[in-house]
């Protein structure tokens, strides 16, 4: 059982390490393309970035390996826009069909849900005998 355990936590470790790495590299794509869309404006009119619009994206959590949390289903960038809002543009709220974070595999879930369980069953002749 333990190394059934182990062995669980080791994959949802490598899957979380792996998607926390696409996170990360998407989140650098996003702020290399905001800055230089910044970057491009006319000095003149300073105001025309907010027409053409501006990327913000947050940074992935440092133990987002872990797990994602929310953000699959919230989103991690915005685009900022003057004349229109479009607040979650990145996200997929629409897309959910149940709760944000439902039904993944992560280490969250194995700390949250099988490592409890796992050791009532190895206290349990312990306490109740």
């Amino acid at each position: 059982m333990t190394a059934a355990v182990t062995a669980l936590a080791l994959a949802f470790g490598l899957a979380g390490a792996g998607a926390y790495q696409a996170r990360h590299e998407e989140h650098e794509e996003l702020r290399t393309y905001g800055d230089e869309r910044f970057s491009v404006q006319s000095a003149d009119h300073p105001h025309a970035i907010a027409h053409r619009g501006y990327v913000v994206s947050r940074p992935p959590p440092v133990l987002g390996f872990l797990d994602a949390g929310l953000d699959g289903a919230l989103g991690r960038w915005l685009t900022l826009d003057a004349h229109r809002t479009r607040p979650l543009e990145g996200a997929r709220v629409g897309d959910l069909t149940r709760a944000p974070g439902a039904g993944r595999l992560d280490l969250g879930l194995l700390f949250t849900l099988v490592l409890p369980g796992f050791v009532v069953l190895l206290v349990h002749d312990a306490v109740a005998g």
